[in-house]
């Protein structure tokens, strides 16, 4: 395995490592939205049963 394979393969497994970062990111993120506009429906909610 000369320098270049070798090279080739850290890009390979920084690519990988940045791709499974970005998916647990963009999880994460929809999660804490879903949150917010589930609690942003409640409030709604009961303004409208205390009117």
């Amino acid at each position: 395995m000369d320098e270049f394979e070798k090279g080739g393969i850290i890009v390979i497994a920084m690519e990988v490592l940045i791709l499974i970062i970005s998916i647990f990111m963009v999880r994460y993120f929809n999660k804490q939205i879903r949150q917010k506009r589930e609690n942003d429906l409640l409030a709604k909610r009961r303004l409208e049963n205390s009117q």
